[in-house]
């Protein structure tokens, strides 16, 4: 038996590529000299290590909750009549959670690029961000207006109102938007790197 037909987890694995952060930004800000780094350039770059690490750990965790389910659905018949599991309301949760915060992320690394004094960034790699990172701004849209689809009379004829699982489980969609789960761990990996770029 298996989940929708998924066997194997189709969340690339990007915890291992991404070390944390916050450690060390945070001796970084208390205890090296910030020569020529305004207070907002500091501010800012604070804020985008943390949302990238939290994005990060989202993601990691809806990652862990779809494995779950898949290992749920290979439970032997007799013990499934005892009762199942969803864990898939966590995976919601989670992935909604990456989203969001990888959003606001890339928000911010626009500001401080406008900061003189903050490390210039490789426009190649903001570049790349940009180009990825178009299904992820339609999603999120989404995830935060859910009335206009409402107000419009969508709901329920242009995709699902929460965001759930692609019916290929490549993915994730909300009404009519779609985004891969190969997609969305290239930006994490991207934005991790270009978050790394601020702190050298």
């Amino acid at each position: 038996m298996s989940f929708m037909g998924i066997t194997n987890n189709p969340m690339p694995d990007v915890y291992g590529k991404c070390p944390r952060l916050r450690g060390p930004v945070v001796l970084a800000h208390l205890f090296q000299p910030q020569e020529g780094l305004s207070e907002e350039a500091r501010a800012f770059r604070m804020l985008i290590v943390r949302l990238v690490d939290k994005a990060i750990i989202e993601y990691s965790r809806a990652r862990i909750e779809l494995q779950n389910q898949i290992n749920e659905a290979e439970r032997p018949v007799s013990e499934l009549m005892k009762g199942r599991i969803i864990y898939m309301f966590e995976f919601m949760d989670h992935i909604e959670s990456c989203i969001n915060a990888t959003h606001r992320a890339l928000m911010l690394s626009k500001e401080i690029h406008r900061d003189a004094t903050a490390p210039r960034l490789d426009e190649k790699l903001r570049g790349r961000i940009g180009q990825l990172s178009h299904s992820l701004k339609a999603i999120r849209h989404s995830l935060e207006h859910p009335e206009e689809r409402v107000q419009d009379g969508r709901l329920g004829r242009d995709g699902p109102l929460s965001i759930m699982l692609s019916d290929d489980g490549r993915g994730v969609v909300l009404g009519p938007d779609f985004l891969s789960f190969e997609e969305l761990a290239e930006i994490l990996q991207a934005t991790h790197e270009l978050a790394l770029k601020l702190l050298n």
